[in-house]
């Protein structure tokens, strides 16, 4: 089981490559995506100063992206919450972290009129709901938009 640093460093991470996608500028993705990777060594390694210089450098090219049009504003801001949260909690040495819900931002691409292509199922949004029953077992309820 993964800390709750490494969780948020692993979710962040995951975002940060899912925006990646969308970055035309290839330095900038490539810096973006070692950032993340470095977060999620730090966090594998609960090491609070690597995951507070990770975790700096990260927001600086976010919002950096954010700046220059290669990443929205919604976006970037979701990323940039969830950044401060860790920064917050990593500084306090608190693992009790908020979720981080990816499904805010990340909605489908919009199929283009050269692309005729359906979008992939794995792409596509889907709403998980856990549910705890009479008895106490927990049950997972997924949904496709």
């Amino acid at each position: 089981m993964l800390s709750n640093f490494t969780q948020k460093a692993y979710e962040i991470c995951y975002a940060v490559f899912r925006l990646g996608d969308g970055i035309k500028n290839a330095d900038l993705r490539t810096r973006l995506e070692k950032a993340g990777l470095d977060l999620l060594e730090a966090g594998s390694l609960n090491n609070n100063l690597s995951l507070s210089n990770s975790l700096s450098l990260l927001e600086v090219l976010m919002n950096f992206s954010q700046g220059i049009g290669e990443i929205s504003y919604l976006q970037s801001q979701v990323v940039l919450r969830e950044i401060g949260n860790l920064n917050t909690a990593v500084r306090q040495n608190n693992s009790a972290i908020a979720e981080l819900n990816l499904e805010e931002f990340f909605q489908p691409p919009i199929p283009t009129q050269n692309n005729n292509e359906s979008i992939s199922k794995s792409a596509m949004p889907m709403v998980v709901d856990n549910k705890i029953d009479e008895i106490g077992q927990e049950e997972v309820v997924i949904e496709k938009d």
